[in-house]
């Protein structure tokens, strides 16, 4: 299985990280763009990647299970040799992201938050930056995400781009400039984008991406489990993904996509529906038995109508 992967600055090697049965912890390998031989240049890698502006070095992070510390590590490609950038005890704080080496060489950005608020369904991880000579650090920016995928500076050190998740919202696009640390959404769609796929144009011009596509229906089946006799239910794009519960009076309760935020639907025959809030919806009552039975009756009918749901996607 394959991680992360660079091409290097000059374009001549292709960087990547495997992992093998003989090597579950995974390593960093090189191999010429012509094709050859690969190098295997550092072990114990199971993370994604940032290259240093002049390829010699690279960024990444080390989860040490036994200490329960995770910890940001800069590494030299010719020799294998690493330094601690800073270490963080688990129990406290939580690193996300992919660390990104800015263009002059300086600053290693990264996402961070405290353990207890970055499990919480608002988020609590925020955007930092590592000085590589003395690892003193600066906050990028005060706002709050709930999670935050690959960064990358701007060519011209004046921005980091980055994939994002706010609360009630899927992946999101945005860039912070810096140093005023102002942030705007570059994106505004119902798309999901990938934590992991993000580059930038040398003129600035452009960003390539990856999209996350998931789809999801509900059907119903007879007692027995025959597929054949199947019959859909639903035509959302993620419906029942977060959640999905009977209720007593014959109707399916299930958490569904609205825009950029989820809420809980029933469904029954004549089509109608409305919605609620929070996801994974569990029935608390007696007759459950009862309801199961009368799964196959069916419409649409509004359950509350209040604010969306606090989970993303």
């Amino acid at each position: 299985m394959f991680g992360g992967t660079a091409f290097s600055p000059d374009g001549a090697f292709i960087y990547y990280v495997s992992y093998e049965k003989s090597d579950p912890d995974g390593s960093l390998y090189r191999i010429s763009v012509l094709g050859g031989p690969t190098i295997r240049l550092i072990r114990n890698f199971d993370s994604m990647f940032t290259l240093s502006p002049d390829g010699r070095q690279v960024t990444f992070y080390r989860n040490d299970a036994e200490r329960e510390h995770q910890s940001i590590i800069i590494a030299s490609l010719d020799t294998s040799e690493e330094r601690v950038l800073l270490s963080r005890a688990v129990s406290e704080t939580v690193l996300d992201g992919v660390p990104a080496w800015s263009p002059d060489g300086s600053l290693i950005a990264f996402a961070s938050g405290e353990t207890h608020q970055a499990a919480e369904p608002e988020g609590g991880l925020s955007l930092f930056a590592a000085d590589v000579r003395d690892a003193g650090l600066r906050q990028l920016s005060a706002e709050r995400y709930v999670s935050i995928g690959k960064m990358n500076w701007t060519p011209d050190g004046k921005g980091l781009v980055f994939v994002g998740r706010r609360p009630r919202e899927t992946n999101q696009i945005y860039r912070l400039s810096y140093p005023d640390s102002e942030v705007r959404r570059i994106t505004n769609d119902l798309l999901i984008y990938g934590n992991y796929g993000l580059g930038i144009t040398d003129d600035e011009r452009a960003i390539v991406v990856d999209i996350w596509e998931i789809t999801a229906q509900l059907w119903i089946v007879d007692a027995e489990g025959n597929a054949n006799n199947a019959r859909q239910l639903t035509l959302g794009g993620r419906d029942g993904v977060q959640g999905i519960s009977s209720l007593v009076d014959g109707r399916i309760a299930y958490v569904a996509r609205t825009g950029d935020a989820y809420d809980i639907w029933t469904v029954k025959q004549d089509g109608s529906r409305g919605k609620a809030v929070n996801s994974r919806p569990v029935f608390s009552g007696k007759d459950v038995g009862n309801a199961r039975r009368k799964v196959s009756r069916l419409h649409f009918r509004p359950l509350t109508r209040q604010s969306p749901l606090s989970h993303g996607d």
